[in-house]
């Protein structure tokens, strides 16, 4: 009994590691990638809110410049340019799905943190 409260515990504690850390992405040239919004399975990075509000950090790895898109209910709400060798923090709302655009090769590491109610 004692031995499968442990794995239970320890497979717990395992996913939410796994959900905190970041993601790193390779994006080919010419690229649109859903990241966060659509849910799990559907997503291109891990994001353990993704039915609500969250924040997503953005670094861009690379030297190239990429388009973040952030759309709800099928319209573009938000356009952000992403410079190389930059970080971005972006809001989330609940039903906003974000997508990476690229026209060149880069890489990008994103992560998600919990908003901070005021």
């Amino acid at each position: 009994m004692i031995k499968l409260l442990f794995t239970i515990i320890g497979a717990f504690l395992m996913s939410t590691l796994a959900q905190a850390q970041a993601n790193t992405l390779e994006l080919g040239s010419s690229q649109s990638m859903c990241i966060s919004g659509k849910g799990p399975g559907q997503d291109g990075a891990i994001n353990p809110n993704w039915n609500g509000a969250s924040i997503a950090i953005v670094k861009n790895l690379g030297d190239e410049r990429f388009n973040l898109r952030i759309e709800k209910d099928g319209n573009i709400i938000r356009n952000i340019a992403v410079t190389g060798q930059s970080t971005k923090e972006i809001e989330l709302a609940e039903g906003e799905v974000m997508y990476f655009d690229t026209t060149m090769p880069t890489k990008v590491k994103v992560k998600f943190k919990e908003v901070e109610e005021k």
